[in-house]
């Protein structure tokens, strides 16, 4: 059986000392997300995709943005299910 993912909520824009921070919204609730759990949000925005074709879109993201750290997809996909943001 396959398994979909979709991102819930809405993101917007604060203002902190001048600088833009991207803040994703659920009901009353905000969310900080770090660079990586944006990437996996942003991918599943608008979207529907099993987990194989999420992580090859975080990983050709994340080279393209020559963005290298120790996270996982796992790490941050099982973050963002735990938060409420991807069902």
């Amino acid at each position: 059986m396959v398994t979909y993912y979709t991102a819930i909520g809405r993101m917007i824009t604060k203002e902190d000392n001048g600088t833009k921070i991207p803040v994703i919204m659920v009901e009353d609730s905000e969310f900080m997300m770090t660079i990586d759990e944006l990437i996996v949000w942003g991918s599943l925005h608008w979207c529907f995709m099993d987990k194989e074709s999420l992580e090859k879109e975080y990983s050709r993201k994340k080279a393209n943005n020559r963005l290298f750290n120790d996270v996982s997809f796992e790490q941050t996909l099982n973050r963002l299910i735990t938060r409420g943001l991807v069902v």
